[in-house]
């Protein structure tokens, strides 16, 4: 077993990302994710370097049982800016829209964070809110698929970069 998700931040960029990490097994990353797509049809995938087996990253979509499903998406820090991010939860919007008929998917995001909050916004989401939570200011996200007219909003477009991550679960 591996790891799937392990907790990183970049005090200098403001970036609090969760990301994957090597070695070390997060048992419980791994079970939830696997129990949310035996019960919803999502959880977590993870993303690989193009032409590669390198992690470069995970999205996927958390249950709430308050509420919509939340998008959630990290890279490696030494990806950054290479567009792994937003071709990952590209794609797993898509597969809510087109594939599960969610017609709403939302997400936090730490303030300062300005490149997952361009990734957000280059796909389409709205911000709808701001709020402190445990002194730590949030801004809140979301997107409507009925608003969107179809899936076609979150249809590949072609990267920013030749990177061609692809996506297992």
């Amino acid at each position: 077993m591996m790891s799937l998700v392990v907790r990183t931040a970049d005090s200098n960029s403001g970036r609090g990302a969760d990301a994957p990490g090597p070695g070390a097994v997060d048992g419980g990353e791994i079970t939830m994710s696997e129990a949310s797509f035996v019960d919803y049809r999502y959880g977590l995938w993870l993303s690989f370097e193009d032409q590669s087996e390198l992690i470069a990253g995970f999205a996927g979509l958390l249950h709430s049982s308050e509420g919509p499903p939340g998008l959630i998406f990290g890279t490696r820090p030494q990806l950054w800016g290479r567009g792994y991010a937003g071709e990952a939860a590209r794609a797993v919007l898509r597969y809510a829209c087109a594939v599960l008929g969610l017609k709403r998917v939302v997400t936090d995001v730490d303030e300062p964070n300005a490149a997952s909050i361009r990734v957000l916004e280059r796909l389409g989401m709205m911000r709808t809110r701001r709020a402190i939570v445990n002194g730590r200011p949030l801004l809140y996200y979301e997107t409507n698929a009925t608003a969107a007219g179809s899936s076609d909003r979150f249809s590949p477009r072609a990267p920013a970069t030749s990177d061609g991550a692809r996506a297992r679960r």
